[in-house]
């Protein structure tokens, strides 16, 4: 909601007025049910917003919840989640990641 689109603006806003620009990876529960809404308006055109899979709830995920946010100066080459049986117990979301490379 407009909450988390503040909190986004606020750490893109900090990541810009960094005096040396470098390749910024932002990830976690996003709590957004569409790609297309609340806080993903805050990302600029020169980020990507992945969405590696299905991992809420951990049990048996049905929503992708959870984002990577990757800036300019960074390639996605791959994305995922993470399932195991320790990682269905441990949170109520399974663990993300992405393979990046510099551009």
């Amino acid at each position: 909601g407009i909450r988390r689109r503040d909190q986004v603006r606020t750490i893109l806003d900090h990541v810009g007025d960094c005096a040396t620009p470098c390749p910024t990876v932002l990830m976690g529960d996003m709590n957004e049910w569409s790609s297309q809404a609340g806080c993903f308006h805050a990302f600029d055109d020169g980020w990507d917003v992945l969405a590696p899979g299905r991992s809420f709830p951990s049990r048996q995920p049905v929503a992708q919840l959870d984002r990577i946010a990757i800036s300019p100066g960074l390639t996605c080459v791959e994305t995922g989640v993470h399932h195991s049986a320790l990682s269905a117990r441990g949170s109520d979301h399974l663990p993300v990641w992405a393979r990046l490379q510099f551009d």
